[in-house]
């Protein structure tokens, strides 16, 4: 009986691991059948004793070769291009991304009419890049990069857009706004400044059924800053002011809700000036310093929006720890239980907070001038570098998930050095192909140690008819080519 079997060190089986599994159990399953006579049977016992001690090395192989079927695949979707004027398309990109749709929306620094930056659509694709407004024309204060370009992401409500500014607005100390995600119907619902309502917001809104909730950096009754809450019409309410002094510099930072709680970071506050977690209700009461940062260990100046996973917040500082470089944490909702999961050791962490997906914490930073892209599990396992930039380009924002990849900005890259879109492929084994793999191997060893034993119970001293002789299945010697993807020039 002849039987042609394929090499499966072939190169058509690097890229799909799950076909070497599914390779052994096609053999298994023809080994397994009846046979007519003692000739077939003997023939058939020759290939797989010789098969069955190898299938537990091709299995290991094969796993090896998932490392190669992993590979990040880093994809840039729109260079930014320089320029103002009239005809200008805005850069570099100046915060995070926000999804609605098949679209991502974001903004820029620079650009436009009056050179003070833009928000611009694209689709996920790289398609249909879009200016939706210029800043700093008429209706949203005046022209330059501190009077309007907002420095936090945009928030996606319904069919609208909601963001906020730094500066511009009626007293040009900030202003909220509204923007329709089609383009079009651009509308200040708020001018900071006006009394104790805080000033100069560096914000991500945080939606909450109809109301959003935002932080200022200065401002409020007592200038250290304030929470505030406004609904879809514009009424603006102030939560909380930040009473200065352990307090001083209000929140730079979005919020996030857990229950009926917010938690948020100071940047300069708590009782070393270092930086603080806090907590407070929806309703503005119950504010609560969670913990303060020394500056040692734990690092100091949290910057960003905590990631929760409905126990523990995440976030990171940006300067401080082991290496003074700022470091990635881990707290109980209760303040207890401050972790460190991981110490930058060879440049700073950016002030961008971490994109939690399952178990795993994604983020920018970890590397020389803050440009690498990396993944750590949530108890501080499993770090693995995903991506580098380029030298003196770096992300510099927050990711965005979806679909089983990464978007975000970088600045100063890209065929125009202003800045790209890109995205970042994250490809995981499926638990299918690692079964597959495993049945099939395994199913080979039990085949060949079962008719080992029949074959020592029935041999005899006669020599037997000379059956034909099988193909013999070929195991070339090879190591997994280098993956160029996984970490770039």
């Amino acid at each position: 009986m002849r039987c042609l079997i394929a090499d499966l060190g072939d190169s058509r089986f690097r890229g799909n691991v799950s076909a070497v599994g599914g390779a052994l159990i096609h053999f298994g399953a023809l080994a397994c059948r009846s046979v007519a006579s003692r000739r077939e049977r003997t023939g058939w016992l020759t290939l797989w004793l010789l098969l069955a001690p190898r299938a537990a090395a091709l299995l290991l192989t094969a796993l090896s070769l998932m490392s190669e079927v992993e590979a990040q695949t880093y994809t840039t979707l729109y260079n930014f291009v320089p320029g103002s004027g009239a005809g200008s398309t805005g850069y570099p990109p100046s915060t995070a991304l926000t999804q609605l749709g098949s679209a991502l929306y974001g903004d820029t620094t620079w650009g436009g009419p009056a050179n003070a930056g833009t928000i611009f659509s694209v689709g996920m694709n790289g398609g249909n890049y879009t200016v939706l407004h210029s800043f700093g024309v008429s209706g949203d204060g005046g022209p330059g990069l501190y009077a309007v370009s907002p420095f936090t992401a945009m928030t996606a409500v319904g069919s609208a857009i909601y963001g906020t500014t730094y500066g511009g607005g009626t007293n040009n100390e900030g202003s909220l706004f509204k923007i329709n995600s089609g383009g079009g119907g651009y509308t200040i619902l708020h001018s900071f400044g006006g009394g104790g309502d805080g000033n100069q917001p560096i914000t991500t809104l945080l939606d909450v059924g109809s109301t959003l909730y935002g932080t200022c950096t200065a401002g409020g009754s007592s200038g250290g800053g304030t929470i505030f809450t406004i609904n879809s019409s514009g009424g603006y309410s102030t939560l909380y002011s930040f009473s200065g002094g352990t307090q001083t510099e209000g929140p730079s930072c979005g919020l996030t809700l857990v229950g009926s709680e917010l938690y948020g970071t100071v940047f300069h506050g708590g009782t070393h000036a270092l930086g603080e977690i806090f907590s407070i209700n929806t309703n503005g009461s119950g504010f609560t310093d969670l913990y303060n940062f020394t500056g040692l260990a734990d690092g100091e100046q949290p910057y960003g929006t905590l990631a929760t996973d409905g126990s523990n917040l995440y976030g990171v500082n940006s300067s401080g720890g082991t290496h003074y470089s700022g470091v990635l944490y881990r707290i109980a909702l209760n303040g207890s239980g401050f972790t460190v999961l991981n110490n930058d050791t060879n440049g700073s962490f950016s002030t961008s907070p971490p994109t939690l997906v399952g178990s795993t914490l994604y983020c920018d930073g970890g590397g020389s001038n803050r440009n690498d892209i990396f993944q750590i599990n949530t108890n501080g396992t499993g770090y693995k570098e995903l991506y580098t930039f380029p030298n003196g380009t770096y992300s510099g924002s927050s990711l965005l998930f979806n679909g089983g990849m990464l978007y975000g900005t970088d600045q100063f890259g890209g065929a125009n050095g202003q800045g790209t879109v890109f995205a970042l492929s994250l490809v995981t084994p499926e638990p299918s192909t690692l079964a597959v793999l495993s049945a099939g191997a395994l199913g080979l060893v039990g085949y060949g140690w079962r008719h080992r034993r029949a074959a020592r119970r029935t041999a005899k001293p006669a020599a037997l008819d000379q059956p034909d002789a099988p193909a013999i299945l070929s195991f070339p010697s090879h190591s997994p080519p280098a993956n160029a993807a996984r970490k770039a020039a």
